[in-house]
């Protein structure tokens, strides 16, 4: 099979666990017990406290890794994975590939080892059976292809019509530009009703392509990409969730499940049950990351450092009591002192601020120390930032107080300052641009509300979650979501965009409604559910979905005449016959004649009004044409002799003979008294008429 290869490496990505069992690892012992945490999603384990706090991803140049690494439970150089992390963490090796697309052949190449990675093959021969229709086959050299490609209609079978108009539902891409940096666009099937987009991740490291793929410390598309990691402390102290968001030039975005991490033997010297009310990041002067962690009664700092390698942090060093104890750390002040929370932000002059929220929560201590090349030095003394904050934020009272101060410095250099409410449930920010003349930020938003209320803030940790310490930190690197640091919007509502294994995916909103006579497409984010045409093409069907399958019956032309044959030819057609027929009513006999059954006689009993008398004609009618006709006219339902006539509703002879025979005088007849005249002598009765012929009785 002829084949473009299209490559999607697999997830690259080292976590926060990752980087602890690598400094544990180097410093010959095993990660002490506590500091694994629960992951729930994307996130790495580690935590922020733990040395997790920037998740940077595998180098994946140079030699180093290899065999002998791999099942370290760490993501080595030229390693793409490693197969002792747990299926659906980050880091995990693959053991299916598929892009969802019927023009590909997915293939996993590694499987089983560290260098676990997809390739997807583009299919361009023609070849029945394989549900794909490359470019320029058609139905005749490719069962998979529509017969009916190209009639304007998207029909069963097919993605789309190449004769419907460009942007109209069910036309078919042309291209398949994602607008994403970071994905290598193929369009599969081109110029067929099987056109379809293809997006696979890009995994080599190029200078210039936009792009800034895990893994690659040296690429120059990963210069200016930025990290930002948020950690909230619970109520109880014990435990940090933290989440990595990815700066796109004008926002963090792609932002990391909330990860978990139990600190209660975070600090190896403090023994169990260790209990912190805030965990603060900073990256130094020198690039190294400095971690802090406040303790719960507020008394002393604890802290260590990790330098970055190019792809994550590592050798960190062991923690150490920041100053002993803080009891006494701003002179001049009550003792003993003990503060809610410790931030450290580096401004863009390169200062280090150093800031303390007091224990009661309504005031801001704050210092600045200036970098000598090698750690931060000449401090300043520290200062009272506003006074009480009892009124900081407006129209919130005028007793205000906090659980947290913190700053961090965005990517675009705006400084962001956050404070936590009271009651846990609230973070208020606000931001100010740097301003280089000045050497300050001058001009602040007014306060806002962060998320609104943080009641729900984690997933699944129920609906009145409240928050002891609140901290942002920048970090370095591309981290966990590199592969997807431009975001995964392709701008198109019909699909549904994620960052799965470091790619982006863009799957079809589903529109299916179980109807087959239906088909479902989704436009402008809206589902459409067009009938299938079943149209066969000849008029002599009537065809018509049922069931989810084309029926055609057969056009019924039957005219209801019998002397005529029908017949469809495009139209019903009705050809004269001669054939036998009933002519119905009393007709029998009959044959057909220019579409007209003419009657060659009469059954044997006629039924039809106005003659009938049971079962057959009256005295002295006859059946004409299926008819029952009297000869003179009816009378009673019955019809009279010939030259009788018809006297209330009786028949009355006109000749008195035949009614008078044998009788004298008057008579009463059917119709009236009829004198019949008188007797001729003792034997003969003579009529009216004095016609004496009859014997009288």
């Amino acid at each position: 099979m002829n084949a473009t290869k299209v490559s999607q490496r697999a997830y690259r990505v080292t976590g926060a666990l990752t980087w602890m069992l690598l400094f544990y690892t180097a410093c010959g012992g095993s990660p002490p017990s506590g500091t694994g945490g629960t992951a729930t999603g994307g996130a790495a384990t580690g935590g922020a406290a733990t040395g997790g706090a920037a998740t940077g991803g595998a180098a994946t140049g140079g030699k180093g890794g290899g065999a002998e690494l791999c099942g370290n439970g760490v993501i080595d150089p030229q390693e793409t994975c490693d197969t002792t992390i747990a299926a659906g963490e980050p880091g995990a090796c693959l053991t299916s590939c598929s892009d969802g697309a019927s023009c590909t052949t997915d293939k996993l190449g590694g499987a089983g080892t560290c260098e676990a990675a997809c390739t997807y093959e583009v299919i361009t021969t023609c070849a029945s059976g394989d549900g794909c229709c490359p470019s320029g086959c058609t139905s005749a050299s490719d069962a998979d292809c529509s017969k009916t490609c190209g009639n304007g209609l998207m029909e069963a079978g097919e993605k789309c019509d190449t004769a419907i108009a460009p942007a109209q539902p069910g036309s078919c891409p042309t291209s398949c530009n994602d607008g994403l940096a970071c994905t290598t666009d193929t369009l599969l099937g081109a110029g067929t009703c099987d056109a379809q987009c293809a997006h696979a991740a890009v995994s080599t490291c190029t200078d210039g392509d936009g792009c800034c793929p895990s893994g690659c410390p040296s690429d120059s598309d990963c210069t200016a990409l930025s990290r930002i990691r948020q950690t909230v402390i619970t109520d109880s102290g014990q435990t940090n969730w933290f989440r990595n968001g990815y700066w796109d030039g004008a926002a963090y975005k792609n932002w990391t499940p909330f990860s978990g991490q139990g600190m209660s033997q975070l600090v190896p010297q403090m023994g169990n049950g260790q209990m912190f009310r805030g965990i603060d990041h900073v990256v130094l002067g020198d690039g190294r990351v400095k971690v802090t962690a406040l303790q719960m009664d507020g008394s002393k700092a604890w802290y260590r450092y990790a330098t970055w390698d190019g792809s994550g942090y590592s050798n960190w060093t062991s923690w150490s009591d920041q100053f002993g104890d803080l009891t006494q750390i701003v002179p001049g002040q009550p003792t003993p002192q003990a503060y809610r929370s410790f931030d450290h932000v580096v401004l863009p002059d390169g200062r280090l601020k150093q800031t303390l929220l007091t224990f009661d929560g309504k005031k801001i201590w704050y210092r600045y120390g200036t970098w000598n090349g090698t750690a931060y030095a000449t401090w300043t003394a520290w200062t009272d930032q506003w006074g009480d904050l009892i009124q900081l934020i407006p129209n919130q009272g005028t007793s205000q107080s906090f659980r947290s101060f913190n700053h961090v410095l965005l990517a675009d250099k705006r400084l962001k300052q956050a404070v936590l409410s009271e009651d846990g449930h609230t973070v208020w920010a606000r931001y100010a641009a740097w301003d280089a003349g000045s050497m300050s930020f001058p001009t602040w938003t007014p306060w806002s509300s962060q998320y609104g209320n943080l009641t729900q803030l984690l997933p699944g940790q129920g609906s009145d979650q409240a928050y002891l310490g609140w901290d942002e930190g920048a970090l370095a690197g591309t981290g966990v979501a590199s592969g997807c640091v431009n975001g995964c919007d392709d701008g198109d509502p019909c699909t549904v965009d994620s960052c799965v294994a470091n790619s982006c995916q863009h799957a079809a909103v589903s529109c299916d409604d179980g109807n087959g006579c239906t088909t479902d497409v989704c436009s402008d984010g809206a589902c459409q559910y067009l009938p299938v045409n079943c149209d066969d093409g000849d008029a002599c069907t009537t065809d018509a979905c049922v069931g989810g399958r084309c029926q055609h019956a057969a056009v019924n032309c039957d005219d209801g005449n019998p002397c005529t044959d029908d017949w469809c030819a495009g139209t019903c057609q009705h050809g004269n016959n001669t054939a036998q027929c009933s002519g119905g009513g009393q007709c029998q006999n009959g044959a057909c004649s220019t579409a007209t059954c003419t009657c060659n006689g009469c059954k044997d009993s006629c039924t039809q009004q106005p003659c009938n008398q049971g079962a057959v004609c009256a005295p002295n009618a006859t059946c004409q044409n299926g008819i029952c006709a009297c000869p003179t006219p009816v009378c009673g339902g019955a019809c009279c002799g010939s030259g009788d006539s018809c006297s209330g509703g009786k028949c009355c002879p006109t000749a008195l003979s035949a009614f008078c025979d044998g009788k004298c005088g008057n008579v009463t007849g059917p119709c009236g008294v009829v004198n019949c005249g008188g007797c001729n002598g003792p034997t003969t009765c003579c009529l009216s008429t004095n016609t004496c012929d009859d014997i009288c009785p």
